[in-house]
């Protein structure tokens, strides 16, 4: 997969709000929680979805991307999860941050604010109106592929 017209690498990007990536426009993933109901963590983000949706709709943007402060994130926060088919992956896949939105979401009261009720608007995501010749190229490889 190329995004901007450069190939994707995962371990290259950080987690946005536990559901988007670093530098990759237009595009939620999810994954629930590990120690209660995986669906709670599903339904949190679905409706988080409908929230940017509603957002890019009122703004009239087409386009919504997490980018990483001018400063950066720093280091990873340390991995909690012992299982050893998510620790042999561990360097190839994107990290969370240590602050803000960029950090892991593991409390379902927590991340119900975070994802229904705190602002959409955050310095770190982007919300634009016109794409790049990049985003249309990644779009077009995309549709090549299917």
């Amino acid at each position: 997969v190329n995004v901007d017209g450069k190939p994707y690498v995962a371990s290259e990007h950080r987690i946005f709000r536990d559901c988007m990536l670093s530098d990759v426009p237009n595009f939620m993933f999810c994954i629930g929680y590990f120690n209660i109901s995986w669906t709670m963590k599903v339904d949190l983000v679905g409706k988080h979805l409908c929230r940017i949706l509603t957002q890019m709709k009122e703004t009239g943007s087409s386009m919504v991307c997490p980018r990483l402060p001018a400063g950066g994130l720093g280091e990873p926060p340390a991995l909690e999860v012992s299982s050893s088919y998510w620790v042999r992956n561990w360097h190839l896949r994107p990290k969370h941050g240590k602050t803000g939105s960029w950090q892991p979401l593991v409390t379902y009261e927590a991340d119900r604010h975070t994802l229904l009720e705190a602002p959409i608007t955050d310095e770190c995501l982007h919300f634009s109106s016109e794409l790049s010749s990049g985003d249309l190229t990644a779009s077009t490889d995309l549709r090549s592929r299917l």
